[in-house]
């Protein structure tokens, strides 16, 4: 039987190249593979050398396939949907009744494992595989459930919008007891102020929202404040703040917890609401009337309503 092994390309410059044709851009190509735009363009030559022809046509802000690219990527991303499936189909053997639900690395940290005991305290029977990530799941990531920032809708995935971003500023009670001047937005130009840094947000399609945007959004006019202190993760911008380091620019979401249990409060109720930023709860079409889907999903979004960011 003939093989057609010999004549496959570099698998890798094979993803980078589906994940490039998919985008019409090396740039956002590069952001959901996590590496470097030139990274992208290096496995894009090594094909193109492979087949000794070009795939792309480069144009100022993107890119486009030519007659051989679009013959490439068609084979490519059906091969690639069809891996997935299998793989999916592979974990759903091993996994013996547990649901894989799939997070960033901070929602799971700061929203979902502080109420983890209260899910198993109402279905002791749910079985939990949690998988985390810097960024949102991808939907070739083998998940049976994920909670994404922002979805494009796709075959083969259920999505439910569960609640916009708001951000606003969070410190102890006993920085606020220190701080008398924290009584409007005008006394947060005397105190530290924590937020994520720029890195945070390199990789990631979202506007970087900082202390500078917020002010914005909430009509102050840019002018100097005191000593900002930045952090490249959301959890260490939550550590300073229990800390007493300084008012942290807040997630509702993610600072929920901290609020119901009074290590964190709002010195002010000034906030932003983003509403171009939506989460979403994504459930995999063949899953959705599962019992245990059906009961974690009725679980989260009663959690959320009790959080108050619905």
């Amino acid at each position: 039987m003939h093989s057609n092994k010999k004549t496959l390309p570099p698998l890798n410059a094979l993803r980078v190249f589906e994940a490039a044709a998919r985008h019409s851009s090396f740039k956002l190509a590069a952001e959901e593979i996590f590496v470097t735009q030139s990274a992208v363009s290096r496995q894009i030559q090594v094909l193109e050398e492979y087949y000794g022809t070009p795939l792309f046509i480069r144009k100022t802000r993107k890119v486009e396939l030519t007659s051989e690219g679009r013959i490439l990527f068609q084979a490519t991303s059906q091969a690639l949907d069809c891996i997935g499936a299998a793989s999916h189909e592979v974990f759903v053997k091993q996994k013996r009744g547990y649901l894989t639900i799939a997070s960033t690395i901070t929602f799971s940290t700061l929203w979902l494992m502080p109420r983890m005991q209260n899910l198993r305290d109402c279905y002791p029977d749910i079985q939990l595989h949690l998988m985390t990530c810097e960024a949102s799941p991808k939907l070739h990531d083998a998940f049976d459930i994920a909670i994404t920032l922002g979805h494009e809708e796709t075959p083969g995935f259920d999505a439910t919008p569960l609640f916009e971003e708001e951000t606003f500023p969070v410190c102890t009670p006993e920085f606020l007891a220190q701080h008398p001047e924290l009584k409007s937005i005008d006394g947060l130009f005397q105190v530290p102020l924590l937020e994520l840094n720029r890195n945070h947000w390199k990789y990631k399609r979202w506007t970087p929202i900082n202390w500078e945007r917020w002010f914005q959004a909430n009509g102050i006019e840019n002018r100097a404040h005191n000593t900002v202190m930045s952090f490249n993760h959301f959890p260490l911008v939550m550590d300073a703040a229990r800390k007493h380091m300084g008012v942290a620019l807040g997630w509702a979401h993610l600072v929920s917890h901290d609020l119901e249990q009074n290590r964190l409060i709002r010195p002010i109720s000034d906030s932003y609401v983003l509403k171009d930023r939506k989460h979403y709860l994504i459930v995999r079409e063949e899953l959705k009337d599962t019992s245990e889907v059906k009961q974690f999903k009725s679980w989260l979004i009663s959690q959320i309503k009790l959080s108050g960011i619905s």
